[in-house]
């Protein structure tokens, strides 16, 4: 949606894969010049993470790892496709050192760092706690 509107484009580039936008949507001074497509970029992105937990999920060790992944990836993703975009209005925090958007994926990223640290935690004791028990019981 983004793509075909022509919000939310990236910075002049160089690359043979730029785009020209003419929506008013795009800043007039952006208008007609090639831009990174960072629409594209995070849609390509969204289907290999998709497949990444596609295959984790059949591999998972705890419930709820699949959709903490997610949430620990997609802002690497997002953060990253951030440096690439060109269009002002989606703010600045930290006299414009990061997006809002970088800041609101670390705030995620980490909290579902935290959890998942957690987790894992809790899985070891209760492995650990098993295998006690099976030397006690033996």
């Amino acid at each position: 949606g983004c793509f075909m509107a022509g919000c939310c484009y990236g910075r002049p580039t160089s690359m043979p894969w730029g785009i020209k936008f003419y929506s008013e949507l795009v800043e007039p001074s952006m208008r007609g010049i090639s831009l990174h497509p960072t629409q594209l970029y995070e849609s390509f992105s969204m289907a290999a993470l998709t497949g990444a937990l596609v295959w984790l999920h059949g591999r998972k060790s705890f419930h709820g790892q699949v959709m903490l992944t997610y949430f620990m990836t997609y802002p690497v993703i997002r953060s990253i496709i951030e440096v690439f975009r060109g269009d002002s209005d989606r703010g600045f925090l930290f006299g414009g050192m990061i997006s809002t958007s970088q800041f609101i994926s670390f705030v995620v990223l980490v909290t579902a760092g935290v959890v998942a640290a957690r987790r894992m935690k809790m899985l070891k004791r209760k492995a650990a706690a098993a295998q006690a028990e099976k030397g006690v019981t033996a």
